[in-house]
């Protein structure tokens, strides 16, 4: 939840309002949406990525909406949509579980490791960029 200047907490309530929040919402974490262009994530693969987060129910259980479902969120043929999904598989940010007969369950676990390598730091010019805090990518392997 964030906070206001003063420390006292945001409720999505307040932020968005009552009747917008009657259709529920989606936690998406900063540390993604500041980290795109690092993580080579293109702007529709992170709208896809957040579409599949939006079908989470529970914590402990997996999205699975249909490639139909996801390809008419994204506005994306489902042939696309497909092609996308390979690339954040290939890319390591998720992993499909294929089912017989039923629609995949989707995994965005790998991304949550990937983000908890990740945090912004300026660099020379004040910019911040993004640095893994992975020790041996600091050092070169070393």
């Amino acid at each position: 939840m964030a906070n206001t200047p003063n420390g006292s907490p945001i409720s999505f309530v307040n932020r968005w309002t009552e009747d917008i929040a009657k259709d529920g919402f989606t936690c998406v974490p900063n540390r993604l949406i500041k980290n795109l262009v690092a993580l080579s994530i293109e702007p529709v693969e992170f709208v896809l990525l957040v579409a599949i987060e939006s079908y989470r129910y529970t914590l402990e259980g997996r999205p699975r909406p249909s490639i139909d479902t996801l390809s008419k969120l994204i506005d994306r043929s489902p042939r696309h949509t497909r092609r996308m999904l390979q690339d954040l598989e290939s890319k390591g940010f998720i992993e499909r579980i294929r089912r017989h007969n039923k629609t995949n369950e989707y995994d965005l676990v790998p991304l949550i490791l990937a983000l908890n390598d990740f945090h912004l730091l300026p660099n020379a010019s004040g910019h911040k960029r993004p640095v893994s805090t992975d020790m041996d990518d600091q050092t070169g392997g070393h």
